[in-house]
């Protein structure tokens, strides 16, 4: 008996749909930084909800999370309010969060009217930013330090509300 190859391709492609969402999440929320590499950010402009436009640079000596999002996503949807507070209560401290959307000013605007953004909102809407950071999944969040050099990935849904990521954020502001 002879196996299809297009019976195994559409196998494994059913068989993936399956676990993306569930390898999207993470690790159920936890607060995770990996990969420190150390390397200097790439710098980028972007426009914001407004028209005005950002660029990283204009955040040089802050820590900054670039927080790379969609309005469909559910993670996202869940973790905005923590992101939110914990940049509400680390931004007098030099503590800045880049929320990065890959969708149009149209249809970020209502998300963000809906659950609230006291940090930047910048419009990728082509993914230019986030080819740059390799980001190919969301909700990811890349951790830039004062000196400009990435310190890690936040990959899939993430607790910005524990004491575990108030504290990490604590420690690379001390730095």
């Amino acid at each position: 008996m002879r196996r299809s190859p297009g019976l195994f391709s559409l196998i494994f492609v059913i068989l993936l749909s399956l676990a993306a969402p569930w390898a999207a999440r993470g690790e159920g929320g936890v607060f995770a930084v990996r990969g420190e590499s150390g390397a200097k950010a790439p710098g980028f402009a972007l426009k914001d909800l407004s028209g005005a436009a950002m660029s990283l640079e204009d955040y040089k000596g802050q820590v900054v999370v670039l927080h790379f999002w969609a309005s469909w996503c559910e993670p996202c949807k869940r973790e905005f309010p923590a992101l939110n507070r914990l940049y509400s209560s680390l931004k007098d401290r030099g503590f800045a969060v880049l929320a990065v959307s890959e969708d149009s000013r149209k249809r970020a605007a209502p998300f963000v009217e809906e659950h609230g953004a006291a940090f930047p909102v910048l419009i990728d809407q082509y993914g230019t930013v986030m080819r740059l950071y390799g980001v190919k999944l969301i909700p990811v969040s890349v951790v830039i330090d004062r000196q400009g050099r990435v310190r890690g990935r936040l990959t899939g849904e993430t607790d910005y509300a524990g004491a575990q990521a108030l504290g990490y954020f604590e420690a690379l502001l001390a730095e």
